[in-house]
């Protein structure tokens, strides 16, 4: 990105590593090498670039040995000649062809499922034999409510007292409550 930006311009090693790479300012170029290295690594990546697929694109980017700033050539679009154009086989109605029939599939799948499932029927409630535990809270068929709590329970050091405000579920909330604040005042921090 820093190269881009500064293209056409001429650019340090210095300046590459201090504004580019982070690196300190006693940053000496003639010791440290890293500037030269991730340079080095671009070139490389640009021309395995260029020589694979973007070996047609008309922008050619490149950085020339013993430099470190861009250089951008626009290039003409020559045109394919037309036996190419001829022979270059549409492949759009193939995608279509397939994605076509993929969806007819689906479609003939999930209409099976409906008609499969709406033949189903329900036989009626199925009882399993609860555990011995649990009859005691379901034997007599009405409505059984279960509270697991988890209370907060304040305790002041040196005394038996406990106290537990319903209101207060977490410890962030233990100031907002006078009755609370009252106990604290009289018997310290709990």
């Amino acid at each position: 990105m820093y190269l881009w930006d500064h293209r056409g311009q001429p650019v340090s090693e210095f300046a590459i590593g201090t504004e580019a790479l982070g690196r300190k300012p006693d940053f000496d170029p003639k010791t440290d090498a890293t500037v030269r290295v991730h340079v080095s690594r671009l070139r490389q990546k640009v021309k395995e670039f260029y020589d694979g697929e973007g070996k047609n694109c008309p922008v050619r980017i490149s950085i020339p040995l013993g430099q470190h700033e861009l250089n951008v050539q626009v290039l003409q679009q020559v045109a394919p000649p037309e036996a190419a154009i001829r022979a270059k086989p549409n492949k759009l109605p193939t995608v279509l062809l397939n994605l076509t029939g993929i969806c007819a599939v689906l479609a003939i799948t999930c209409i099976v499922e409906y008609v499969q499932n709406r033949k189903l029927t329900f036989s009626g409630r199925q009882t399993v034999p609860l555990p011995r535990f649990w009859q005691s809270f379901f034997a007599n068929g009405k409505p059984t409510d279960l509270f697991l709590p988890t209370p907060v329970f304040f305790e002041w050091n040196g005394t038996n007292l406990k106290l537990r405000d319903p209101r207060v579920n977490d410890f962030a909330d233990f100031g907002n409550f006078e009755e609370l604040n009252f106990y604290t005042k009289q018997m310290g921090n709990s």
